[in-house]
């Protein structure tokens, strides 16, 4: 048992942040091989991360992303979602050790679930995984 579980918050943290930015780069040639694979589904039009950035382009700073920033934009919010989810993750493995004892892919299905097959289509930044 640890007695001072404080001292490792920022290494759970940035092993957090490592391994979101890695499972993001997976989910992201995941992707790209499907792409490839002609799935119309995943073809048609703007990526849920570009219209997510997008959108808040315009609310907060009143500015429409030029198609340079939407290449920047759009990866940006993936990767970032990616890594502060992971980190939350390990920040919390570091806090409750009993975490990091196999809840990681349970995890990792859930925020899929809840973000890409719930939360995207409800926002309309994408159609449901049923189309």
């Amino acid at each position: 048992m640890r007695t001072d579980p404080k001292q490792n918050l920022w290494k759970g943290f940035l092993v957090g942040v490592l391994g979101g930015l890695a499972a993001s780069f997976a989910m992201s040639q995941f992707h790209a091989l499907f792409q490839k694979a002609g799935s119309a589904a995943l073809q048609s039009g703007e990526d849920s991360t570009v219209k997510a950035a997008s959108a808040v382009s315009r609310t907060v700073f009143h500015h429409k992303l030029t198609l340079d920033q939407k290449k920047i934009a759009g990866p940006t919010v993936h990767y970032g979602f990616g890594a502060n989810v992971a980190a939350i993750y390990g920040t919390t493995a570091e806090l409750a050790p009993l975490v990091s004892t196999g809840w990681g892919i349970p995890f990792g299905a859930a925020v899929w679930l809840g973000a890409h097959v719930i939360t995207v289509p409800a926002l309309g930044l994408s159609e449901a995984i049923t189309h």
